[in-house]
């Protein structure tokens, strides 16, 4: 019950968004849990992807242009509306491209990009233009709310890059790209206590051979 309460709000946001998009004469539908074809386990809370069944997602997409998805939640076995974990919506989209065979998925939020602290507690913080899945997955893990740690081991697992952006006047800007660990998304994150409760993210002072991974603190 606490799973299906949970996902209620999505699937009508999900609805909001078909409607709007429907008014600008645009051909579209949402799906959520039930119909969406994202099969999970038991895990009520924190359930994980056991199959990804794009059947309803390939007929639906014959007859409309786009696809609103509920994010965050499937069903399992059972039947019974399951959610990923709080916050993972963005996990959803990256189950979404790996099934459909996409090399990049683009996350759209309300901030420019992965950024070295949270802007609204840290005004002066800045956009990290490049960082590597590894490093992302421990900033994610460590309290940051840009990307849910799941969807950047997913992505890492199917090799398949993040693009972080914003939506501006008009059009989606790129801020932030997450892939394979290299020299220059080298960075590295601690975590600041009592002033940010939140992790900050520096660039590395000095590469190493020896040590191509972030250091959590």
């Amino acid at each position: 019950m606490h799973d299906g309460t949970l996902a209620t709000g999505e699937i009508i946001s999900a609805h909001f968004l078909e409607a709007a998009t429907s008014r600008l004469g645009i051909r579209c539908c949402s799906l959520n849990a039930l119909n969406l074809g994202l099969k999970t386990n038991s895990e009520f809370g924190s359930a994980a992807c056991t199959e990804f069944d794009l059947t309803n997602i390939s007929r639906k997409l014959a007859y409309n242009d786009v696809i609103v998805v509920a994010g965050g939640q499937g069903v399992s076995e059972e039947q019974s509306i399951t959610m990923l974990g709080r916050n993972s919506s963005d996990y959803t989209a990256l189950l979404l491209a790996s099934a459909v065979g996409a090399t990049h998925c683009t996350i759209v939020s309300d901030v420019p990009g992965v950024m070295s602290a949270d802007p609204y507690l840290l005004p002066q913080a800045r956009t990290i233009k490049s960082i590597g899945f590894r490093t992302m997955a421990g900033v994610a893990e460590s309290g940051a709310k840009v990307l849910y740690g799941k969807a950047v081991s997913h992505a890492e697992k199917f090799g398949i890059e993040i693009r972080c952006g914003r939506f501006e006047n008009g059009e989606i800007n790129i801020y932030t790209t997450i892939g394979k660990e290299s020299p220059a998304s080298i960075v590295v994150v601690s975590w600041i206590q009592p002033i940010t409760a939140a992790p900050l993210i520096h660039s590395a002072p000095e590469y190493s051979p020896q040590n191509t991974s972030a250091g959590v603190r």
